[in-house]
């Protein structure tokens, strides 16, 4: 298995476990967090060629689409990161400023924002899950319960700052319901980058 591989893996299973920051404590969501975000650096370090070619080649509406993705996840890593600072009650606690009421808003913000827009960028890579009649068939199925689970789990409310973090039961299927959620965004991304392909694919003139 090649290492981006594995560093991607690593990032979607320590994605849902920080969703359910609740069940593990604070002292393992921030180590957690830290790893996601050395994670995220190692993923652009592999694919460093793609920086190297921004500036380069016509941008389609596909290309444009992924570079746009591209830049709001750094900007959504970044408030990550610098919000987690700010309400560290373990790690970073000398560079802590709790008092303040703004980072606790950037964390949630960026948190959600983030898990959506994540799952959406593994999606465009990941074009092949529609391919068939019948992983289109599975698709929908996954869809269906994800789209289920972002409203059961009040996921507008967070990405909007009208709600605190959704509450996590100690049982029940707040994970399941999560990592349906990320599937869901998945497909959507696939679908998003195999749509855009079509759209700007020549026409065959019979």
């Amino acid at each position: 298995m090649k290492i981006r591989h594995i560093i991607d893996a690593a990032m979607v299973v320590l994605m849902p476990l920080l969703m359910a920051y609740a069940l593990f404590g604070e002292g393992f969501h921030e180590i957690a967090g830290t790893a996601l975000f050395v994670l995220f650096l190692a993923h652009q370090i592999v694919n460093r060629r793609w920086y190297g070619a921004l500036f380069k080649g016509k941008y389609t509406p596909q290309r444009t689409f992924r570079t746009v993705l591209n830049g709001l996840l750094w900007l959504i890593m970044i408030g990550l990161i610098v919000s987690a600072v700010l309400i560290s009650r373990h790690l970073y606690t000398p560079l802590a400023q709790r008092h303040l009421p703004w980072p606790h808003k950037l964390h949630m913000l960026a948190a959600y924002w983030g898990y959506v827009l994540m799952s959406v960028h593994a999606g465009t890579h990941m074009t092949a899950l529609l391919r068939n009649r019948w992983a289109r068939a599975a698709a929908v199925l996954v869809f269906a319960y994800g789209t289920y689970a972002f409203i059961r789990r009040d996921f507008v409310d967070c990405l909007f700052l009208r709600a605190h973090f959704a509450p996590v039961e100690p049982r029940g299927t707040f994970i399941i319901d999560y990592i349906a959620v990320m599937a869901a965004c998945v497909i959507l991304g696939a679908a998003a980058v195999a749509w855009l392909n079509k759209l700007t694919s020549p026409r065959v003139v019979r």
